[in-house]
């Protein structure tokens, strides 16, 4: 792993390094600040030129120490780590991961960054405009000498992916394009034991199956195609078993849509938003119609749904609608 060396209380620069895990662990130790070498100067100007290693910085204030030493990702993959604190008067820990082969193009380098904070929660993933200085006496290192393979990579690239398209949402939730079977282990919420996916309800508490924390910020859905998966309130994706069309509930609406209309939006349960079968409904205003055309829809807060059968006029009555929303930035939904 090729790493810059700094030292002193100015950070001088000493020189770039290529060293082991257990190298770089004695170096952590010996309170050097070591980042990833990444750059050259050219004409007074930094450049991307290559890159052989990940770092990233865990704050320990907001997660437990032995949830992150203890993911499979860490273990499988980690080279070296540093830590130094603890849950209860801060800290922090640094991991360390060696790359395959060096990265060349400073976009793809990003892209493995972002991912690695992406997995890990309370980090940052280290970049070579910060400086990560070693502090404490209770230094306590650690080497796995693992090296990141392929799928790794890929996975770190996919998560990285998925955050820039969470970012943009502004806090919507995305359906992940990262896939679980019903026969993926879920942690459950006190964390004790797993079960399979496919075994368990809607709405159960579980950790998140993708990124690493320690604590259960995931639920259970189960959706009307028939698929399952875990939504992560720390995530803000949905992570899901493949659609089967095979297996479509066509009644899954106006069963939903029942159980709405007989709970009443005066009940207290509306207050917080009440959830059936996925769907989250605050003080909904459903209207069910016995009547050989469709009326005017008038544009509401939140999402409209509208179901009809074919030859109703769902297009004449929308087409209002649908100026409406463009005119607001809203959605309707003809199903």
């Amino acid at each position: 792993m090729k790493v810059e060396i700094k030292s002193g209380d100015g950070g001088e620069f000493e020189g770039v390094m290529d060293v082991t895990s257990v190298e770089l662990a004695a170096l952590w130790q010996s309170g050097a600040r070591v980042q990833p070498a990444i750059t050259a100067t050219e004409r007074d100007k930094a450049r991307f030129v290559e890159a052989d290693t990940l770092i990233a910085c865990i704050d320990l204030r907001s997660v437990k120490l032995e949830a992150m030493l203890s993911a499979s990702f860490t273990r499988k993959y980690a080279s070296a780590a540093i830590y130094w604190g603890g849950n209860e008067g801060g800290g922090m820990l640094l991991l360390a991961f060696a790359l395959p082969r060096p990265v060349t193009v400073g976009r793809e380098y990003q892209q493995l960054l972002k991912g690695l904070q992406a997995l890990y929660a309370g980090s940052v993933a280290m970049r070579a405009d910060q400086d990560y200085g070693i502090s404490g006496t209770d230094l306590r290192s650690v080497t796995w000498q693992n090296v990141l393979d392929d799928e790794g990579c890929d996975h770190l690239v996919r998560l990285g992916e998925q955050s820039t398209k969470v970012a943009a949402l502004q806090g919507a939730y995305l359906r992940s394009h990262i896939h679980l079977g019903i026969t993926t282990a879920i942690v459950l919420d006190h964390g004790q034991r797993s079960c399979l996916l496919g075994d368990l309800e809607d709405g159960m508490r579980v950790f998140c199956p993708v990124h690493v924390d320690d604590k259960a910020t995931g639920i259970v859905r189960r959706y009307g195609g028939g698929s399952v998966g875990v939504q992560c309130s720390h995530c803000k994706c949905t992570y899901a078993t493949p659609r089967a069309r095979n297996q479509y509930d066509f009644d899954q609406f106006e069963r939903v849509i029942g159980s709405l209309a007989a709970a009443g939006a005066d009940q207290p349960v509306f207050k917080e938003g009440a959830v059936v079968e996925g769907l989250m409904a605050q003080e909904p205003d459903i209207h069910r119609l016995r009547e050989q055309y469709l009326p005017p829809i008038t544009l509401q807060e939140g999402v409209t749904f509208v179901k009809s059968p074919k030859g109703t006029g769902k297009t004449t009555a929308l087409i209002d609608l649908v100026k409406q929303c463009k005119k607001s930035k809203r959605a309707a939904n003809p199903h």
